[in-house]
């Protein structure tokens, strides 16, 4: 995705929950555990999250597969002070949907939910999107302190042949729901 962080410290490898997507996010839970699940009720989205480090040129780490989401664990958990980061893809290779292929449909006020493994549901809404062009210092999507933040990735704009990956990436900017 070509999202550059430096490298910290690094967090357990989460279990898959398979319990069904809600139809809304429930209030905030203590968070003890690795994120394992990103619910979206509005995009329908009831993804399972992988632990994401980063690649040799160090640009975030994305899952393999266009269905499951990356969560940075480099960084903050969902619902630790901080940012934690979540990227996925906006579509496949045969131009089929990836789970965040509707990202940039999220508004304000959206809810978005991560669950833990231990089963604990956060709620986070949504205050903000911004696209990115892919030379931008990204190191505020990655580093802020000031609250309990979640911020979405995945790639926008136009298809870039050589480089093979889009020219832009949409950041959604959610806050944990108190």
């Amino acid at each position: 995705m070509g999202i550059s962080k430096e490298v910290h410290a690094q967090a357990p490898t989460p279990t898959p929950s398979l319990a069904p997507i809600p139809d809304s996010v429930p209030s905030i839970s203590p968070f003890h555990g690795v994120p394992v699940r990103l619910m979206i009720p509005l995009l329908h989205t009831n993804a399972t999250i992988l632990p994401m480090g980063v690649t040799e040129d160090g640009s975030m780490q994305v899952p393999d597969s266009i269905t499951d989401v990356g969560w940075y664990k480099l960084g903050a958990r969902p619902g630790q002070t901080g940012t934690a980061v979540i990227a996925g893809h906006v579509d496949g290779k045969n131009g089929e949907d990836g789970v965040f292929a509707q990202l940039k449909s999220l508004k304000p006020g959206a809810a978005i939910g991560v669950e833990d493994a231990f089963g604990n549901i956060g709620a986070f809404i949504v205050k903000d999107s911004k696209t990115y062009d892919q030379s931008v210092d990204t190191s505020k999507i990655f580093a802020s302190q000031d609250g309990t933040h979640l911020n979405l990735i995945t790639c926008e704009g136009a298809w870039d042949q050589t480089k093979q990956t889009y020219t832009k990436r949409l950041v959604v900017f959610a806050d944990l729901m108190r």
